[in-house]
């Protein structure tokens, strides 16, 4: 902003002169407060990355005073045109899914990251869950699921300017839960140096693992 020494009378303000790079007239937008650092333009006629020529002027109650040298700067890119592609998802474990993808296309609209919306079978999209990538990654892991549960999964990808089109979706189901019942009635024998276990077997419940072996722990 002009300091308020050299704005030399009331009623200061701004005015914003802009035109598309290679056209001839000047639109001009005048911007009443004597400390505004900013002025926003929206024209949804423009396509993304359009080079403009931009000069800023002043003014005060006694007319106009002078304008700055011209600058090029280029409208926003616009937000992502194109879903992320190859999405795919697989369970690694009772409560976690990994979710992979491709990059989206380069060119305008190009993504900062990507969000990953996940929801049960039965529910709706708007009660799911999203989470959003580090800068481009192309994987997530999701945690906390629910097991043995069918989870649809969409990707899409997200810049400053807004959100692209969400992929298709995909599903992946979680693993069944680990048993929560120990072995029972464990017992050893002592023959010489060497030690016998045995133990009754655990039965897996309908929402659980099936039992593919046991661990022993000696110490």
């Amino acid at each position: 902003p002009v300091s308020e020494e050299f704005q030399n009378g009331e009623g200061f303000g701004y005015i914003v002169a802009f035109r598309a790079n290679g056209t001839r007239g000047w639109k001009e937008k005048m911007v009443t407060s004597a400390d505004a650092t900013m002025y926003k333009y929206r024209d949804e006629t423009f396509p993304p990355l359009t080079a403009f020529e931009v000069k800023l002027g002043v003014y005060n109650n006694k007319g106009d005073g002078p304008f700055s040298k011209v600058v090029i700067i280029h409208s926003a890119e616009g937000e992502p045109r194109e879903a992320p592609s190859d999405v795919k998802a697989y369970s690694i474990s009772s409560s976690e899914i990994r979710v992979t993808w491709k990059l989206s296309n380069p060119g305008p609209g190009k993504p900062r990251g990507y969000e990953v919306s996940y929801w049960k079978e039965a529910e709706q999209e708007e009660s799911g869950e999203k989470r959003r990538t580090v800068k481009n990654e192309t994987a997530m892991v999701l945690t906390g699921l629910e097991g043995n549960s069918i989870y649809l999964i969409t990707v899409k990808g997200f810049n400053s300017i807004g959100q692209g089109p969400a992929s298709a979706a995909v599903t992946a189901k979680t693993r069944k839960s680990p048993p929560a019942q120990p072995p029972s009635n464990l017992m050893w024998i002592q023959e010489g140096n060497n030690i016998s276990l045995s133990w009754d077997p655990v039965k897996a419940k309908d929402n659980e693992s099936d039992v593919i072996g046991y661990m022993v722990r000696i110490r």
